[in-house]
């Protein structure tokens, strides 16, 4: 029965990022932008309004409506249930389409415990009259299923309900709901995961540009300092220091062997373990780019990693140039060292490209 429940939750998280999505799609924006802004919102608040007029539980964040289908009264009809789910996502769908600041995190809780309130009335008393858990228990399932696919995030809804009911018996209705959930959606929607709200059209316009510009277009214009690897730590400190670097390179032999930060050197010294040469501070990967990448790879590469520069080398296209990150079967020889990429630069690089 609970996989029933994941089954209809898919359909629900689906529709959740269809409607998100088409709200914020070129073919719909392209029609809003003829018409007046000031138009546009006044239009979706009315539109909302009038929704609301039938069914006040779709404004807000409806934190209200779902504790009250937590709770053990339960008291919403299955009419009005089924209404509720159809309602809220129009009204989502519209505000999210008109400019209204919102998300798609609330709304899956609110779809989730009104799914799960109506298919637990309808196999319980309100229905069929089978023997079942309370329409609770069905509703905080739903809430986990209708998150888990439409977030695509399976653990995080299940850890989220667990956390709330801190019930162990929850645990295998929630994992068998979210994970088929969460399976029905990513076999529909694909690997590629847009997020609650969908593709974001600037964001993607950003990254196609992104994705037109070579590495070198973000190259800072000084050298990169490279120090061997037995150098001491305050001595390399006070020579970043003075390069107004934010990065340094390790070289043993002609080989590059790793990347130390300025904040890996700070921290290094402000630590009480002796640390008596370089290669003993380098970072557990050395992160990299070959000069074919894009800078939407060098994007990729900065963001998770906290740092501001990268290190661009010339090396063969295949394997190494696909997996910029740790050292490649083949080393890297400083000889190869093309210079540091930077935020700055890439920030440059892009408002040139605009400008021109």
């Amino acid at each position: 029965l609970y996989l029933g429940l994941g089954l209809l939750a898919s359909f629900v998280a689906w529709a959740l990022v269809r409607l998100l999505a088409l709200g914020r799609s070129e073919a719909v924006q392209a029609k809003l932008e003829l018409i007046p802004p000031w138009l546009i919102t006044a239009v979706g608040g009315l539109a909302v309004g009038l929704l609301a007029l039938g069914f006040p539980q779709v404004l807000g964040v409806g934190y209200d409506t779902v504790e009250s289908l937590l709770g053990s009264g339960g008291g919403i009809s299955l009419l009005t249930l089924l209404a509720l789910l159809i309602v809220k996502l129009v009204a989502t769908g519209v505000s999210n389409a008109t400019g209204f600041i919102g998300g798609g995190f609330a709304p899956s809780l609110f779809l989730g415990a009104v799914l799960g309130s109506f298919y637990g009335q309808l196999l319980g008393d309100g229905g069929f009259g089978l023997p079942v858990a309370e329409a609770p228990a069905y509703a905080m399932v739903g809430m986990a299923a209708v998150l888990a696919g439409a977030a695509r995030a399976p653990l995080t809804a299940l850890l989220l309900l667990f956390e709330l009911t801190r019930d162990i018996r929850i645990v295998l209705p929630l994992m068998a709901a979210t994970g088929l959930s969460a399976l029905l959606v990513e076999r529909w929607q694909g690997l590629s995961d847009p997020g609650l709200l969908g593709p974001d059209p600037v964001e993607e316009e950003r990254r196609g540009q992104l994705q037109q510009l070579l590495v070198a277009e973000a190259l800072e214009p000084e050298a990169p300092l490279v120090l061997p690897a037995d150098l001491a730590p305050s001595t390399a400190l006070a020579m970043l220091l003075d390069a107004h670097g934010h990065c340094l390179l390790v070289e043993q032999a002609g080989w590059v062997k790793g990347l130390i930060t300025l904040a890996d050197l700070q921290q290094v010294l402000n630590s009480k373990r002796s640390v008596s040469f370089l290669q003993d501070c380098l970072r557990s990967e050395l992160v990299w780019l070959p000069s074919s990448a894009d800078l939407s790879r060098l994007e990729d590469q900065l963001r998770p990693n906290g740092l501001r520069q990268l290190p661009v080398f010339m090396v063969e296209e295949g394997l190494s140039a696909q997996l910029p990150q740790g050292l490649p079967p083949e080393g890297l020889a400083v000889t190869q060292l093309q210079g540091i990429a930077s935020r700055d630069g890439l920030a440059r690089a892009l408002a040139r490209r605009i400008k021109g």
